[in-house]
C-alpha cells in the first residue's frame, strides 16, 4: 500500500509549475498525494492526486486563517511525511515535528531573507533588515530539525541540515528535431516588467535593420502603469505578436517555431540562479539572449546555447539580433542546445525527490 503524504502551501496557486506539475506529479508515482494549495474549488482529483483548495485571501490579515485550517487538515491526515513550501508555515512545520511522528520536509523556493529586503509593505529598509536577520537566525535554527530541506541551489548546501538540491528543470518534451520547422523568430514567456527587461526588448527590437523577423511576445503585465507606457510601442510595429498570459500547452508553440528567446533581466538579484525559461527555451532547440551577468556566462557561455549582451544597452541588443540571423549563427548555437537540454531535465530530479523520500520513510519503516 502507498504511503499517505501530503504537500501544503498558503501562498501558491494549486497548479503551481514546480509544485503541481513537477514535484507533486512525480511524487504521485510512488505516493499517496494530498496537495492543500490556493484554488477556487474545494476538492478534486487531478491527474491522481487529491488537490483541496484554500481560499484566497487579499488581505495579508486574514491569511492566518488558512495556517489554522491546514493545522486541522493536517490532524485528521493520515499523512506519514509532510511537504511545505512557505516560510510562513515553518512553525507550523516544526509543530508536528515535535509532536508527532511525521517526516517533515521543507522546500526553500528562494533565500528568503533576501525577500524580505524587498518587500516594502514590511516597513522602512532598516526595519525589514532587522526582521531578515531575525528569519535567518530563526530559519537556521527551525530547519536543523526537519528531515528534509530542499534548496534549489548547490551553494546553500552548506547553510542547512539534510539538504536535498532540486533544481527547478522543466519537464523536457520528447520531440523529433528533424521535423521541427524553426522560423525567423523571436520569442518571450514571462511577466512583462521593467525588472524582466520589457522596455529594452522592445525597444532594441524595434530598432533591428532586418524587417523579416517576428517577435511572440507571451505573458502578463507586471503594472497598468508598463501597459500603458508600452503598448503603444508594441502596437506600433506590426511585427510584434503580443498574445498576451497563455496556458504553457499553448505557449509552447512558439517555443518550438521560434530561432531566439530573450531573457534580459535588469535586477541583478537574478543573477545567482538562472531562470527556469532559459532552461525551457534550451529544451525546444531554442538558444537564449541573455542579460551578460558573470554566473549566466559561466555556464551558458561556456556550454554555447546563448549569446550574452548588456541588458541595458538597447544599441547592442538590436546589432546582435541583426548579425545573429544576417549570418545564420542559429545552428551553431541549436546544435549546443540539442546537446545540453537532456543535462537540464527534470526526469533527473525527480529520481532524486524520489530516492530521497524513500529514504526517510524506510528509516522508520513505512516503505
Amino acid at each position: 500500500m502507498k504511503p499517505n503524504i501530503i504537500i501544503i502551501s498558503s501562498v501558491h496557486n494549486w497548479n503551481d509549475t514546480r509544485i503541481f506539475y513537477k514535484e507533486a506529479t512525480s511524487l504521485e508515482k510512488k505516493f499517496n498525494v494530498e496537495l492543500h494549495a490556493i484554488a477556487n474549488f474545494k476538492n478534486k482529483k487531478i491527474n491522481g492526486i487529491y488537490v483541496k483548495g484554500l481560499p484566497n485571501y487579499k488581505s495579508r490579515i486574514l491569511r492566518p486563517l488558512n495556517w489554522i485550517k491546514l493545522l486541522n487538515r493536517i490532524i485528521k491526515s493520515k499523512s506519514k511525511v509532510i511537504h511545505f513550501h512557505d516560510p510562513e508555515l515553518i512553525i507550523l512545520g516544526l509543530f508536528f515535528k515535535l509532536f508527532t511522528n511525521k517526516k517533515i520536509v521543507y522546500d526553500i523556493h528562494e533565500d528568503y531573507t533576501k525577500t524580505i529586503l524587498n518587500k516594502s509593505w514590511l516597513g522602512p529598509l532598516w526595519l525589514r533588515n532587522i526582521i531578515a536577520k531575525i528569519y535567518n537566525s530563526i530559519e537556521d535554527i527551525i530547519s536543523s530539525f526537519f528531515d528534509l530541506n530542499i534548496i534549489v541551489l548547490d551553494k546553500w548546501s552548506n547553510k542547512y541540515k539534510n539538504p536535498l538540491v532540486i533544481k527547478n528543470y522543466p519537464i523536457v518534451e520528447d520531440l523529433n528535431f528533424k521535423n521541427l520547422e524553426k522560423n525567423d523568430h523571436i520569442v518571450y514567456i514571462g511577466s512583462l516588467g521593467k525588472k524582466r527587461g520589457i522596455e529594452e526588448m522592445i525597444e532594441s527590437f524595434n530598432r533591428i535593420s532586418n524587417k523579416n523577423i517576428t517577435f511572440d511576445l507571451i505573458g502578463k503585465w507586471d503594472t497598468e502603469s508598463i501597459r500603458e507606457k508600452m503598448l503603444p510601442k508594441i502596437n506600433s510595429n506590426e511585427n510584434i505578436n503580443f498574445l498576451g498570459y497563455l496556458p504553457i500547452n499553448e505557449a509552447k508553440k512558439y517555443l518550438k517555431e521560434a530561432k531566439l528567446g530573450f531573457c534580459l533581466y535588469t535586477d541583478k538579484k537574478h543573477e545567482e540562479n538562472i531562470p527556469v525559461k532559459m532552461y525551457e527555451y534550451l529544451s525546444y532547440g531554442t538558444p537564449v539572449l541573455y542579460s551578460d551577468f558573470e554566473s549566466w556566462k559561466n555556464k551558458i557561455g561556456k556550454e554555447g546555447w546563448g549569446i550574452a549582451a548588456d541588458p541595458f544597452d538597447v544599441e547592442e541588443i538590436s546589432k546582435i539580433i541583426d548579425e545573429y540571423f544576417e549570418d545564420n549563427k542559429f545552428n551553431y548555437y541549436f546544435n549546443n542546445c540539442l546537446q545540453y537540454r537532456d543535462k537540464y531535465n527534470w526526469e533527473n530530479e525527480e529520481t532524486k525527490l524520489l530516492n530521497s523520500y524513500n529514504y526517510i520513510l524506510q528509516e522508520r519503516g513505512e516503505n
